[in-house]
């Protein structure tokens, strides 16, 4: 994804090159309890959202309010693309993973853990599996979604 925006747009998506050393860090048996699970989002959100260039973002996107986080960048840049629809429901997950990494660093006093099952829930993960598969899942729903962020940025013609 990272060439193809830069043969596209002459910038670099990414700080850093995607998933490049992440199976050693990013795997689902690093999930054992709740703790780790929310581990694994936060190692999962700096791959990705906290990896996006937000420089490069800045210059692409045309809306007057140029918000500035990678992330909301990102999202400003498939609306633009796809459509707001299309752009919210690609960005669902990515977003749910940073709330989920917001949640393990900065925790509420109150109903964290039914905030926490509340957001894996919203992105399809079934909170009664085991936590290694609850990890997997997450993978995976982190997977697709980049994924389809790629498609819906070079869309195939």
């Amino acid at each position: 994804m990272n060439e193809k925006f830069k043969n596209k747009h002459g910038l670099e998506l990414l700080d850093q090159p995607l998933w490049e050393d992440l199976p050693h860090s990013i795997n689902r048996f690093n999930s054992s309890d709740r703790e780790s699970l929310l581990d694994l989002a936060k190692k999962i959100n700096c791959a990705f959202a906290d990896n996006l260039s937000e420089k490069a973002l800045k210059s692409l996107v045309t809306a007057k309010d140029k918000k500035t986080s990678g992330s909301s960048l990102l999202r400003t840049l498939l609306e633009q693309q796809a459509g707001s629809t299309k752009a919210q429901e690609i960005m669902k997950p990515i977003e749910k993973i940073k709330a989920l990494r917001n949640r393990s660093s900065h925790p509420p006093k109150e109903n964290n853990e039914d905030l926490i099952t509340g957001l894996l829930e919203e992105i399809g993960i079934n909170t009664s599996l085991p936590f290694t598969e609850q990890g997997h899942r997450l993978i995976g729903i982190a997977e697709q979604a980049v994924s389809d962020i790629n498609k819906n940025l070079f869309p195939v013609q």
